[in-house]
């Protein structure tokens, strides 16, 4: 049957598209309000029939949770424009659900009499998307960001900081004498250490809106927007929290328990060259950190020291 509103399309064509599958079809009024929509559509949001839907709006219906993204969307395509592939979220039978949509007017003797559109289910899709891209940007062993993933962001972050005369804060630290932690525990034990200062510094970080990530072998590195003085309150965090945790160390030198060397450059953007250069010199202030008798915080700018790294 026909829906109402539709008798100027073919009747053979609205009886095809009513029968396609694998994609929502619908049709709107000027006011965007339903005229019809295919089985395919009915069957996604769990009616029986179009009079569940007809006469009625999106808004109506209240299952995007963004409803005015959508609107926006239907009102330049009531004013002329095609809009192809737009994606959103909606509410189908009790569950959240991202679709993709494309939308083109209806025209009857040159003027815009409703839309016409379709939707395609991308739920599994980009849930399997957004899985890869965990995998890709994510250290297996600690489940904090690895090297590759923190570099893009270094770099997101520096051009930002650049344009809002931010200072960015880099923290690199890693695990007092690991080595001989691995070689008397083994390495299961050592993975297990790895997990705890890692799940420790993280908390640190992330309570000040910074990122964290495992950038090789025991050595880790976060970015904190903001100054020397929120740097160190981060440190003293990650310090506190691992002298809680009380991992056992027999074999350091320096506490009876695991601790970390920390070295912090904290500097406005646009003074540094590149994003790089906070790196390098954090790292240049871990090394002084472990040189100095390790288990202790070194800020770059209040080193006078030069460093010549093996």
């Amino acid at each position: 049957m026909m829906a109402e509103g539709m008798d100027f399309l073919p009747e053979e064509l609205w009886a095809s598209i009513s029968a396609m599958h694998g994609m929502g079809i619908f049709w709107k009024d000027r006011q965007r309000r339903f005229l019809g929509a295919n089985r395919y559509f009915l069957d996604f949001y769990g009616f029986d029939s179009l009079d569940a839907i007809l006469g009625r709006t999106d808004e109506d219906m209240g299952w995007h949770p963004h409803p005015d993204f959508f609107c926006q969307d239907e009102l330049r395509v009531l004013q002329g424009e095609t809009t192809s592939m737009v994606k959103g979220q909606c509410m189908a039978m009790g569950e959240q659900k991202t679709i993709v949509a494309s939308k083109r007017p209806i025209f009857r003797d040159g003027e815009v009499v409703g839309l016409m559109g379709y939707f395609l289910d991308m739920t599994e899709e980009y849930k399997q998307r957004e899985h890869l891209k965990w995998i890709a940007d994510t250290d297996a062993l600690t489940e904090i960001m690895n090297r590759r993933s923190f570099e893009r962001e270094l770099e997101l972050w520096f051009a930002r900081g650049i344009k809002s005369g931010n200072v960015l804060s880099c923290l690199m630290f890693d695990i007092d004498q690991f080595k001989p932690y691995n070689d008397y525990y083994g390495h299961p034990a050592g993975d297990g250490c790895l997990r705890k200062v890692a799940a420790a510094a993280r908390e640190a970080v992330w309570e000040r809106g910074g990122i964290i990530a495992r950038y090789g072998g025991e050595e880790f590195v976060a970015l904190l927007c903001g100054d020397k003085a929120l740097a160190q309150n981060a440190a003293e965090r990650i310090q506190q929290a691992l002298a809680r945790e009380a991992i056992p160390h027999e074999k350091s030198t320096v506490s009876e328990v695991v601790t970390v060397s920390i070295g912090i450059e904290s500097a406005y953007a646009k003074d540094m060259l590149e994003c790089w250069d906070y790196i390098a010199n954090a790292d240049k202030a871990l090394y002084l950190a472990k040189k100095r008798g390790r288990n202790r915080i070194i800020h770059w700018i209040d080193c006078d020291e030069e460093v010549e790294r093996d």
